[in-house]
């Protein structure tokens, strides 16, 4: 047997053994002929209906939500810079009016931080310092911001062991083997926790226990943000930039729809929206649409 299959079978012996420690999950049928036909009553055709068609609506609106919804708040966060930079408060959260159509549009003091993965042996915040840097902001000012405004915390981990043991898919799908290193600390890890008295378990080395341990790290704004961030930024094109870096929590509030319109009509514009989602256009006069955002 080569050395490779004989790695491989070791690693599935190993890992059938803490299968085995692990609750069982429930093994599912794949056969057709147990499969049988429900009976139905009329309403509960009608729920399958409801439902089966409202899944089958559900992809293509969610798709349709989430690439409008990224579209316009990269918009009205530009927005949110130009009014912040000409006052140096945060905006109060403003009306978007399209038509005859309405929302809030909320933007909390909570943010997301959005940055490219820290390479192997960069601390999180030098990696973030030279993010904020690519955008155009002084290495003082981009220094300054992660200094006083970003709070790092750490988070630990343990890799799966039948990644230490197999390996693991690259970014590109591409299946990377584990190496010597990772496979011992694979085996002493899971030996350590199938370890039930007897004997004693052999201890990982300094490379293995850091072969075996994930570390990421969580990013947390400080409170007041919005009150000082004007005052890392050298212009309003800079400030922009950083919202997409930081990002604040927006969503929609106390939404009316086609409220110009009678039940009838809201119905039928509500039709054509659908429509337009799913890719089909019922007949309709052409529409000249203007949007405008006033701050309440």
């Amino acid at each position: 047997m080569s050395v490779k299959n004989s790695r491989s079978a070791e690693a599935k012996n190993i890992l059938g053994s803490l299968g085995a420690l692990a609750s069982k999950p429930k093994v599912k049928s794949t056969g057709k002929a147990d499969r049988w036909q429900m009976p139905l009553t009329p309403q509960a055709k009608a729920d399958a209906t409801r439902w089966l068609s409202a899944r089958v609506l559900l992809d293509p609106i969610e798709s349709r939500e989430e690439t409008a919804k990224a579209a316009f708040n990269a918009y009205a966060l530009g927005q949110v810079a130009e009014r912040l930079w000409e006052s140096g408060n945060k905006p109060s959260n403003p009306t978007v009016v399209v038509d005859d159509h309405e929302f809030m549009w909320i933007m909390q003091d909570s943010f997301s931080v959005r940055f490219p993965e820290c390479p192997e042996g960069v601390e999180p915040q030098d990696h973030l310092t030279q993010v904020v840097q690519d955008l155009g902001f002084h290495p003082d000012d981009a220094a300054r911001l992660v200094s006083e405004e970003l709070n790092f915390a750490p988070i630990i981990g343990f890799r799966p062991i039948s990644e230490l043991l197999e390996g693991r898919y690259g970014a590109k799908r591409e299946f990377i083997p584990s190496s010597e290193l990772e496979q011992s600390a694979g085996r002493k890890l899971a030996a350590l926790i199938g370890f039930t008295g007897e004997g004693s378990p052999e201890p990982l080395t300094d490379e293995e226990r850091s072969a075996v341990l994930e570390r990421s790290t969580k990013v947390v704004v400080n409170a007041g943000f919005f009150s000082r961030v004007k005052s890392y930024c050298r212009s309003v094109d800079q400030l922009k930039a950083l919202l997409t870096v930081i990002v604040p929590r927006v969503y929609p509030r106390d939404l009316q729809f086609a409220k110009a319109s009678n039940e009838e009509e809201r119905l039928h514009r509500t039709v054509e929206c659908a429509a337009d989602i799913l890719g089909y256009s019922l007949a309709h006069p052409s529409q000249t649409t203007q949007v405008s955002v006033t701050v309440s």
